[in-house]
């Protein structure tokens, strides 16, 4: 499984990255700090799921995704919201 987040803010990502491959060692994580990138990854690499930090780019990266990516699950967090209950379904 592939999960991609997108934030600004690296030690958050950094955080982000350790916390997923914590509960699940079967997995890749991208991290990415910008739009483009994140477009850009989901364009030419398979993504299952995408986690958005709300208020960067939130609903139209998530779209733009989903349109490479169709079969993405795509999720836009709040400020300080946890993604540790998104991956409960996933954990092995």
């Amino acid at each position: 499984m592939t999960v991609m987040v997108v934030d600004r803010d690296w030690a958050a990502l950094r955080h982000t990255a350790e916390t997923i491959t914590r509960e699940n060692a079967a997995v890749t994580v991208m991290l990415k700090a910008d739009e483009g990138s994140a477009a850009q990854f989901a364009m030419y690499n398979a993504v299952d799921l995408v986690f958005i930090r709300a208020g960067m780019f939130s609903e139209g990266l998530a779209r733009k995704i989903q349109s490479f990516q169709p079969m993405a699950e795509c999720h836009v967090l709040g400020d300080g919201q946890d993604l540790t209950p998104f991956l409960v379904p996933y954990v092995l």
